[in-house]
């Protein structure tokens, strides 16, 4: 993740990622990975995920800290 991270930043324009559907997904890897990203997410990386339950994801630290 580390490696997927620094090759996000070094994109030389902003974009969005947009993951739909996010609730279908049981497997606590991908949970983990995706909570990585987030910690460590690119000043030019935008997320957009789209589920109809709330993510197992830190959502309290980033509507706190501003990031939601």
């Amino acid at each position: 993740m580390t490696t997927l991270v620094n090759e996000i930043a070094a994109v030389p324009i902003d974009f969005v990622l947009s993951i739909d559907d996010y609730h279908l997904i049981r497997t606590p890897e991908i949970h983990r990975m995706l909570s990585f990203l987030v910690e460590h997410l690119p000043t030019n990386m935008h997320l957009v995920l789209l589920t109809r339950e709330d993510p197992p994801l830190p959502l309290p630290r980033l509507r706190t800290s501003g990031q939601m």
